[in-house]
């Protein structure tokens, strides 16, 4: 099955929150907008920061905001920072030639790069911004509270 992982998702869900707040957010509110752990969110945001998608302000007033506007932020970059770049097969990013000992015979291996492609398009197609005015989920309420 082809899904991505709980890290990728609480990246979503912390970068849209941060843009939906369009100001400095801390560690502990991301984590309770959410009702998820402040280690797995300082961990995500480790990453968003080092890939340059948030900055981190100190203080008591400190937290994160995104480095960037939020229609500038793509999915796709969002999981690059946190999961690495989308592949959908090993030699479907491009990267794999003479690793793959099945490439001289494989069918596959263009079509699944033109996959490939079309993924990561996709993925790129959508950003944060996106996100922010997408509808909310039955029984939701923006920042992940009940209804």
């Amino acid at each position: 099955m082809l899904k991505l992982n709980r890290i990728v998702d609480y990246g979503i869900l912390v970068m849209t929150e941060i843009a939906r707040r369009n100001a400095c957010v801390s560690t502990t509110e991301l984590a309770a907008a959410y009702g998820i752990s402040a280690t797995i969110v300082a961990k995500v945001l480790k990453k968003l920061a080092r890939a340059g998608l948030v900055t981190s302000e100190r203080g008591s007033r400190g937290g994160y905001r995104l480095a960037r506007p939020a229609e500038a932020v793509s999915l796709r970059s969002i999981v690059n920072a946190l999961e690495g770049p989308i592949s959908l097969t090993f030699c479907s990013s491009g990267t794999a030639s003479g690793r793959c000992k099945t490439r001289p015979f494989c069918v596959a291996t263009d079509a699944m790069r033109r996959l490939n492609h079309l993924v990561n398009g996709a993925f790129e197609a959508v950003s944060l911004e996106d996100l922010l005015h997408a509808p909310a989920p039955p029984g939701r309420v923006p920042g992940g509270a009940l209804t």
